[in-house]
């Protein structure tokens, strides 16, 4: 027979994921709101429980201006749910 654990997929289609990660978006404070690099730093340890690469922060930047190159803090909903979707955060170790 097949046992299915509905837990183990259910957080994919929650609220939280489906507002663009907003749990995590929420709890970058608000005085890091002016500093990209600050926002991108404290939601990878946020998401993860590490600073990110020096290439993953790269890429994270980029994704933040390529997304919203006027205002990138429009894009950090995004971000947070790109890093929410990473399997690194599905598993952790």
């Amino acid at each position: 027979s097949l046992t299915a654990n509905p837990t183990a997929t259910g957080w994919q289609y929650s609220e939280s994921i489906a507002s663009g990660g907003g749990p995590l978006l929420r709890a970058i404070p608000a005085n890091l709101r002016d500093e990209p690099a600050a926002w991108v730093e404290r939601a990878w340890r946020l998401a993860l429980g590490r600073a990110p690469s020096a290439e993953e922060r790269e890429e994270s930047l980029t994704l933040l201006k390529t997304l919203s190159p006027e205002k990138p803090e429009t894009a950090l909903p995004q971000l947070c749910l790109a890093l929410m979707n990473l399997q690194e955060f599905c598993y952790a170790d």
